[in-house]
């Protein structure tokens, strides 16, 4: 990720974070503030409600005792009702006696039989739903005992909330009392001279634009009464939600116009200077001791440049120094990538394998030390770049001059800075003068120097390698014991010399007759043994006829012709007739033994009958 958006995604995250917080506080302190606002005016205006009830009922009470005076007072004619009320119904003994006059279609007898007030004596004030309408009704008793006047007036919901001036969009709703709310409701108080209007709650409800309120208008002398749904917008939340998220609105326009400018000074004060920094490193190669970081300025930017700088003075002096060491050693140093290419070479590896660094740098190890060994050598490499230890190992590599040089190396593995391996780093030390005395050292060990051939040590590792090669392979393998017969008297009549001369020849006919050579070996004196591996009896006596035929030809040695020198050869087979190295030397001694009670020239295997038929031919 570059730095552009790097910045970019801290600057939006802290501008996440900065809404998150403003739409938090907003939802959690300013808008719970604002809801509740807005119930207490729902409160207050329930409140002027209930109260303009209450006055409306005192109001028409005192309007009804005027006319219940006039009415009293009235010897023929009724006088006029008053405009405010909209029926006036005179009882005698709680009965309808006298229909005075009615605005509303209503059944006033029925009225006077269900209004509570019909029977009561002090001026009583009561709401009630009758006849699916919503009432005020009023009872009071006529001077001298006359009777009882009971009145009401029809309650218009548009007309009160247009009277107490609230809030625009309220609605106002007159219902019939519920069940709960009659269960629910408290006993009759006693008469007041004051009649009043008694509230009862139930809590407030709201939806996405109102709150809502139902109050259970009633009075002491009457239980029943009205309930009152009253609903208000919630204005002081809505217009606080709108305001919230213009306040949102405004802080985005404001931190997309700060993004932009913040970007712009990024670009021209630091972006263009950290790629002009860029390009300046990228230009400083491994030859470029002379190149230095240029308008740093005096920032941190220009700190960091001023570092840099000194870092690669440090870094020019290290490898200077370096160098000298490498080019003052005998020794050779070298650096390969992980694809075996050679990357660095000093100047002791090109004194001994006689190129340049030109010629050595960017060739692949194959084509330095060969396929064969480079297949050789890469267990080793794993070993290494596994964390297993390997120290040093030898490695032969063929001059320019094509001559093959023996290195002892020693290896370290190259990481890069997150540990990954990328390469390995060694050292080449020329051994060509030990490798040379001790092939000598081991060639006087392992041959025999009068013949050639490999002496008893020889034979004795090569054996148990055989053998336990033929074991893992479940292959045969053939040894051949001989022994000359009649040997004694050349050294008797002829001398030592000749019996020298002879042993020689023999052995050189010996290599001649058999296809490997290297598996010849003379144990002392006049014995030999062959191994044949992959070898059945059949085989073994191919050989063994061959080896006869050649041996028994005249030898010619310093002017004496030697012609009754023939070899005794025994043979046996592993597994077949012994199970180890040991056993298979005696179970061909044994045959080799059993050739000469025979008769001279003979040879003797321990195989079956029907094979040893077959060897008496011979």
């Amino acid at each position: 990720m570059t730095l552009r958006k790097r910045l970019s995604w801290l600057f939006l995250l802290l501008l996440l974070l900065v809404l998150l917080a403003v739409n938090v506080l907003g939802e959690r302190l300013l808008l719970p503030y604002l809801d509740q606002q807005d119930q207490l005016r729902l409160h207050q205006a329930s409140g002027q409600v209930q109260h303009a009830l209450e006055q409306q009922g005192r109001y028409l009470l005192s309007r009804l005792d005027g006319y219940a005076l006039r009415l009293a007072s009235a010897t023929e004619d009724v006088p006029a009702a008053p405009a405010e009320l909209d029926f006036i119904l005179r009882l005698d003994d709680g009965e309808p006696a006298l229909s005075l006059f009615s605005r509303l279609e209503m059944d006033l007898a029925q009225l006077a039989l269900d209004a509570p007030l019909a029977a009561a004596e002090p001026p009583t004030i009561s709401l009630a739903w009758r006849q699916e309408q919503p009432l005020i009704l009023l009872g009071l008793p006529l001077p001298n005992g006359q009777g009882r006047l009971l009145a009401g007036q029809r309650l218009d919901p548009v007309r009160l909330l247009d009277e107490l001036h609230i809030a625009p969009g309220a609605e106002l709703q007159l219902l019939p009392p519920d069940n709960e709310t009659l269960a629910s409701g408290t006993s009759p108080a006693a008469s007041s001279p004051v009649p009043a209007i008694l509230a009862r709650g139930t809590g407030v409800e709201s939806t996405a634009a109102q709150l809502h309120t139902e109050l259970h208008l009633h009075t002491p002398q009457a239980q029943d009464g009205l309930r009152l749904r009253l609903s208000l917008p919630r204005q002081a939340y809505l217009q606080g939600m709108q305001e919230l998220a213009c306040f949102i609105d405004w802080i985005l326009r404001l931190c997309a116009g700060a993004l932009l400018l913040a970007g712009l000074c990024v670009e021209f004060c630091l972006l263009r200077r950290i790629r002009f920094m860029h390009r300046e490193i990228a230009s400083i190669g491994l030859n470029a001791h002379a190149s230095r970081l240029t308008r740093l300025g005096q920032d941190e930017l220009g700190q960091l440049g001023h570092a840099l700088n000194r870092m690669l003075d440090r870094l020019d002096s290290s490898e200077s120094r370096d160098q000298a060491i490498l080019d003052s050693i005998d020794d050779g140093y070298f650096e390969i990538d992980a694809g075996s290419r050679v990357l660095t070479v000093s100047r002791g590896l090109e004194r001994q394998l006689g190129c340049t660094a030109e010629e050595l740098r960017g060739r692949n190890l194959a084509e330095i030390i060969g396929v064969d060994e480079l297949q050789r050598l890469r267990q080793q490499f794993r070993q290494t770049i596994g964390g297993r230890v390997a120290p040093r190992f030898v490695v032969p590599i063929r001059r320019r001059n094509g001559a093959i040089g023996y290195f002892e190396t020693r290896i370290s593995l190259i990481r890069d800075a997150s540990g990954r391996y990328c390469g390995l780093r060694g050292i080449l030390h020329d051994i060509g003068d030990q490798v040379a005395f001790q092939e000598q050292l081991y060639d006087l060990a392992h041959r025999d120097p009068l013949t050639g051939l490999g002496n008893r040590m020889a034979f004795t590792e090569q054996l148990h390698y055989c053998c336990d090669e033929a074991h893992g392979t479940g292959r045969s393998l053939a040894l051949l014991y001989l022994d000359l017969d009649r040997f004694k008297e050349v050294n008797d009549r002829y001398g030592h010399a000749t019996g020298d001369a002879l042993l020689v020849a023999i052995a050189e006919r010996m290599r001649t007759a058999v296809r490997q050579p290297d598996l010849l070996y003379r144990l002392g004196g006049d014995e030999f043994t062959l191994l044949v591996p992959d070898a059945d009896a059949d085989k073994a006596v191919l050989i063994a006829q061959r080896l006869h035929a050649a041996l028994a030809q005249p030898y010619s040695l310093s002017g004496q012709r030697i012609d009754f020198v023939l070899p005794s050869i025994g043979i046996a087979l592993y597994p077949r007739h012994a199970s180890s190295p040991d056993a298979l030397i005696n179970a061909a001694d044994e045959a080799m033994y059993q050739a000469k009670l025979d008769g001279l020239g003979h040879c003797v295997s321990q195989a079956t009958p029907t094979e040893q038929a077959a060897l008496h031919e011979l």
